[in-house]
C-alpha cells in the first residue's frame, strides 16, 4: 500500500472521529453510556504520519464503464502500447498487428480479380466472333427477301 494512501486513510478515520465529536447536542436520554450522558470521545488534531503495522483492506471494485475492444482485421499481435487500467483517448493507437496475412490475402484476391477480368475480356471477344458471322448471315438473308 502506498504511503499517500495510508496517509489519506488515516486522515479520513481521524476526520470522521472529529466530525462525530463536534456536535453540541447531547444524545437523547437512554442513548448514551451509563446514566444517559454523552459518550466520551477523545479529540485529537489531524496529522500525517507513518503507519507502523501494514493495514489490509478487502473489498470489491466496480468500473464506472466497461468497453470491449476488438481488431477490425485478423492478425498476430506485434505489440501493445499501454497497460491494463491506462486511460485512453479517442483514436489512440493501443496495439499493432502483423499485417502480413492481410497483405497476402489482398494480393491473392487481386490476382483472382485480374484472372476473372481476363476471362471476361476473352468471353467478350468470343461473343463478338460469334455475332459477326450471324450479323452477316442475317444481312444476306434480309437482302435476298427484301427485308431491310
Amino acid at each position: 500500500m502506498t504511503m499517500a494512501l495510508r496517509q489519506y486513510l488515516l486522515g479520513l478515520c481521524l476526520g470522521g472521529l472529529v466530525a462525530c465529536s463536534s456536535g453540541t447536542e447531547a444524545p437523547p436520554e437512554g442513548r448514551g453510556r451509563g446514566e444517559g450522558g454523552p459518550i466520551a470521545v477523545t479529540v485529537a488534531p489531524v496529522s500525517t504520519g507513518v503507519l507502523k503495522d501494514p493495514v489490509e483492506y478487502l473489498g470489491t471494485l466496480a468500473p464506472q464503464r466497461t468497453v470491449s475492444l476488438r481488431a477490425q482485421a485478423e492478425g498476430r499481435l506485434l505489440n501493445l502500447t499501454g497497460e491494463v487500467g491506462d486511460r485512453l483517448t479517442q483514436g489512440q493507437l493501443i496495439a499493432r498487428l502483423d499485417d502480413s496475412l492481410f497483405n497476402t490475402a489482398t494480393s491473392q484476391a487481386r490476382a483472382q480479380l485480374d484472372t476473372l477480368a481476363a476471362e471476361l475480356a476473352q468471353g467478350r471477344v468470343q461473343v463478338e466472333h460469334i455475332d459477326t458471322p450471324r450479323a452477316k448471315a442475317t444481312g444476306i438473308l434480309g437482302s435476298s427477301t427484301g427485308l431491310h
